[in-house]
């Protein structure tokens, strides 16, 4: 079927307009045609070479670099052996220099009979192509080597998403605390978490997640430095480990500033916080001793407790509770960090009750209470005044003179807590001091009372 003239120019002129590349050689391999897109690809107005001289004249490499035989390219292969080439890729570099990344396809083209009478070449530029495929393998070998820094990281670390639900520790975390995402409970979520709002923490935490309306000139939320926080572990996980450590919180936000990852680090500042605590209970001892030794009245010895017992046993509050005149009540001394409705309600109650202060005065063995699940299987009835006031864990101690429990004492704790050897060791020393400087308080105030006593009688004599 023959076109006509008109028909092949207009046919001509549709495929020169292509953005696609087109090279047409005859049965001998001269180029007979090219239209401009081609022509623009090779940088060039006309290529005006046999397909023999294409190779050598626009110096072709292979993909990986290697130089294009020209009897391999696919025009070529098309016209001297009738082969069809699919997407062969390979490198042109063009006489001003620059190089690009063509792909490009041929195919043999025969007459009606079948006679190959030469051959088509279309060609596309792929260079932006490579270009995002390189930029794409680039960002992919960094995301691994980020992800192998995270997980090679020396310091504890945590992912959170925006809701604050874990979603990857860090090597150096199941190490610091012998735990694997595998054992984090599937509804944890560290805005939720019991021991970070005991803490007092979860207003800071929550600016780092943009919440409660913190943001930065960045967009939602903020770094923030936690302040050291003892944690146990046991309490979210089945692993039982108990660590002060001090964290640092930043969000990672998108492109328009939302957050969508949360970043915690670690930092185990146990021996740090251990020391500091033995210093302070140390000083807080001394300055006790000290303070005892010169309180004259029971009030005396009160304040001197409420100012000093808190930091030797990092406690929250105190209280102080002695038996009435008759034995059959337990009457307030002194007491800190209660409500006044809790304060009034345990002014005066019976010395035989079901609480801490009664079993303590009527044993003269000392309470430790380690957390509300201790408290909740030991005093059940107490559990919601335990939470009405904030207090995780209690101490109670006898205050003991030749054998006889006169008063006790007794620390709360805003979080819960392990009571070592060393800490009971420091407790009994201070119910000791306490205990003593009750007695002596109580002899001065006889003793005076006496004198005031005596004082009074005389007076009455010389009237």
């Amino acid at each position: 079927m023959h076109k006509s003239p008109q028909t092949a120019r207009a046919m001509l002129a549709a495929i020169d307009q292509m953005d696609t590349g087109v090279i047409v050689a005859d049965a001998d391999g001269a180029i007979v045609f090219v239209n401009a897109a081609a022509a623009r690809i090779h940088g060039v107005a006309d290529l005006g070479v046999p397909v023999e001289r294409y190779g050598p004249t626009y110096h072709l490499y292979t993909e990986a670099g290697q130089p294009y035989p020209s009897e391999q390219l696919p025009l070529a292969r098309a016209v001297m052996r009738g082969e069809s080439v699919i997407d062969e890729r390979w490198r042109i570099r063009r006489p001003d220099g620059t190089e690009i990344l063509a792909t490009g396809s041929a195919r043999a083209v025969t007459d009606d009979d079948g006679v190959r009478i030469g051959a088509v070449l279309t060609l596309r530029d792929d260079s932006d192509r490579q270009t995002a495929a390189l930029l794409e393998q680039e960002r992919n070998a960094l995301a691994r080597q980020m992800q192998e820094a995270f997980a090679q990281s020396p310091q504890s670390t945590v992912i959170y998403d925006a809701t604050g639900k874990p979603l990857a520790v860090n090597q150096a975390f199941e190490r610091l605390w012998g735990v694997a995402m595998a054992d984090v409970p599937p509804t944890y979520s560290v805005l939720t978490d019991p021991q970070l709002e005991a803490a007092g923490v979860m207003p800071m935490l929550r600016r780092a997640f943009g919440l409660d309306g913190a943001r930065t000139v960045d967009g939602e939320g903020e770094s923030v430095l936690l302040p050291p926080v003892r944690y146990e572990m046991d309490a979210a996980t089945a692993r039982s480990m108990t660590l002060w450590t001090q964290a640092h919180v930043y969000p990672v936000r998108d492109a328009a500033g939302a957050i969508v990852r949360v970043v915690l680090t670690h930092d185990d500042v146990t021996s740090r916080r251990n020391a500091d605590v033995a210093r302070e209970r140390n000083a807080g001892l001394q300055a006790l001793t000290v303070a005892l030794s010169q309180a004259a009245t029971i009030t005396d010895v009160c304040d001197a407790i409420m100012t000093h017992a808190p930091t030797i046993l990092g406690a929250v509050g105190m209280i102080v509770a002695r038996r009435s005149a008759d034995g059959t009540l337990l009457e307030l001394m002194c007491a800190s960090h209660l409500t006044d409705d809790v304060r009034d309600a345990w002014a005066r109650f019976p010395a035989d009750a079901e609480a801490p202060l009664a079993r303590v005065a009527a044993s003269g063995e000392p309470v430790f209470l380690e957390s509300r699940d201790d408290i909740a299987r030991q005093f059940p009835h107490l559990l919601g005044t335990y939470e009405t006031v904030g207090h995780h864990a209690n101490v109670v101690l006898p205050l003991t003179h030749r054998g006889n429990v006169d008063a006790v004492l007794g620390a709360a704790f805003d979080a819960p807590q392990q009571f070592d050897e060393d800490f009971r060791a420091i407790a009994d020393t201070l119910g000791r001091l306490c205990a003593q400087a009750l007695e002596r308080a109580r002899l001065f105030e006889a003793e005076r009372d006496a004198r005031h006593a005596a004082e009074q009688a005389n007076r009455a004599k010389g009237v």
